[in-house]
C-alpha cells in the first residue's frame, strides 16, 4: 500500500513538472540548446528544427531515468535539477542543467553503458533517435557538428586516460617503495626516487611527503636499534667472559693451582738467594 502511495506521489510530481516543462517556449528551448556542448556550434536554423523534436520529461527525486543495458533510443538534456550517472552503487558523475545525457544513443544502437537516476526533482528535454536521424539526413551539418563535439569528448577522454595511466604509474612507485620498506629492503638513498612526487600539490604529493617522513623515521629507528643491539651484544659478551672467568677462578682446583704457583715462585726466589756469590772481599791472613 505504501509503495503504491509513493508511486502515485512520484507520478503526480512528474506530471506536474511535465506540465511546467510544456510551458517552455521555442525560444526558451533554443536558448537551452545553445548552452549544451553538443549543439553550441549548430546554426539557429538547425536549432529551430531540433527544438521542434524535443519533448519534455520530468523525474521525481530518486526516480530512474534508464538502467545500464537498456536500449539506447534517445538522449536527454537537463533543463533543471540534477541526475546521477552510476553503475550500481558506484557513482560515475553528477549532471546539472545544460548537461546532455545518453548522447551516444543517437549515433548507435548499443545499450546504455550506465544507469541514470534523478537526485532531486528534475526537468529534461527528450530527443528521440529516429526523428533526429531523419533530421540529420536532411541537414548533414547537424550530424557533422555533433560528430565534431563527440570527437572532442573522445580526445578529452584519451587525454584523461593518458593522465590516469601516468598517475597510476606514480601510485605504483609509491606502492613499490612502501612494500620495500615493509620488507626491510628499502634503500635510504631511494627516498629521493619519489622526491618529484613529493613536490606535487595534490593528494599524491601529500601522500609522498608523508611517506618520505615516515620512511626517514623508520630508517632512523632501525639504525638506532641496530646500534643498541650491537652494544648489547658487546655487553653480553663481556659479561659472559667475566662470568666464565669467575667460574674458573672460584673453583678449588684453581685455588690449589694458585697456591702451588705461589709456592713455586717463593721456592724459586729462595733458591736464587742461596746460589748468589758473595760480594764481600775475604779477610787478610
Amino acid at each position: 500500500m505504501t509503495e503504491q502511495m509513493n508511486a502515485s506521489s512520484a507520478s503526480q510530481v512528474s506530471n506536474a513538472s511535465d506540465r511546467r516543462a510544456e510551458l517552455l517556449s521555442k525560444a526558451d528551448i533554443m536558448a537551452i540548446l545553445r548552452t549544451t556542448t553538443i549543439f553550441m556550434t549548430t546554426t539557429d536554423e538547425a536549432l529551430e528544427d531540433v527544438a521542434d523534436l524535443l519533448r519534455p520529461q520530468s523525474l521525481a527525486a530518486g526516480q530512474l531515468l534508464f538502467a545500464r543495458g537498456d536500449p539506447g533510443d534517445c538522449m536527454y538534456i537537463v533543463v533543471k535539477g540534477r541526475v546521477r550517472v552510476h553503475d550500481g552503487e558506484r557513482v560515475l558523475n553528477d549532471l546539472w542543467a545544460g548537461a546532455v545525457v545518453g548522447e551516444m544513443a543517437i549515433l548507435d544502437d548499443a545499450g546504455r553503458v550506465a544507469s541514470v537516476t534523478a537526485i532531486e526533482p528534475t526537468q529534461l528535454l527528450r530527443l528521440d533517435e529516429a526523428p533526429f536521424q531523419a533530421l540529420m539526413d536532411a541537414q548533414p551539418e547537424i550530424g557533422f557538428a555533433i560528430i565534431n563535439v563527440l570527437c572532442q569528448y573522445l580526445r578529452a577522454r584519451l587525454r584523461d586516460m593518458a593522465q590516469d595511466f601516468v598517475y597510476l604509474q606514480h601510485i605504483g612507485r609509491m606502492t613499490a617503495a612502501a612494500a620495500a620498506l615493509e620488507n626491510n629492503s628499502y634503500d635510504p638513498a631511494s627516498i629521493t626516487s619519489i622526491a618529484d612526487l613529493a613536490e606535487r600539490y595534490d593528494p599524491l604529493g601529500q601522500l609522498a611527503r608523508a611517506f618520505q617522513h615516515m620512511a626517514e623515521e623508520v630508517i632512523a629507528r632501525e639504525t638506532s636499534l641496530r646500534q643498541q643491539v650491537q652494544a648489547l651484544i658487546i655487553e653480553i659478551d663481556e659479561a659472559k667472559k667475566a662470568r666464565q672467568v669467575a667460574e674458573i677462578t672460584e673453583t678449588d682446583a684453581f685455588r690449589r693451582l694458585q697456591e702451588k704457583a705461589g709456592q713455586w715462585r717463593r721456592d724459586r726466589r729462595a733458591g736464587s738467594s742461596r746460589a748468589a756469590p758473595s760480594t764481600v772481599d775475604p779477610a787478610p791472613r
